[in-house]
């Protein structure tokens, strides 16, 4: 625990930063109708290629059965 203090307390800018960061890109994304179909295509096609990767793998293990 003391640890996790530490790594905090020596971090807080760079975690602020990120957490800033991201409340920006939550606001682009939420108000704004081209970037969010931006986002939304982007996010499909990562979800897409992690799709096709696990059943490539599923099919390999269960094709050795």
């Amino acid at each position: 625990m003391r640890n996790i203090f530490l790594f905090i307390r020596r971090f807080r800018t760079m975690l602020l930063f990120l957490f800033l960061q991201g409340v920006a890109i939550w606001l682009l994304f939420s108000y704004n109708r081209f970037h969010k179909a931006k986002g939304l295509g982007v996010a499909n096609e990562i979800t897409g290629w992690v799709n096709k990767k696990y059943n490539f793998f599923e099919d390999f293990f269960y094709a050795a059965q």
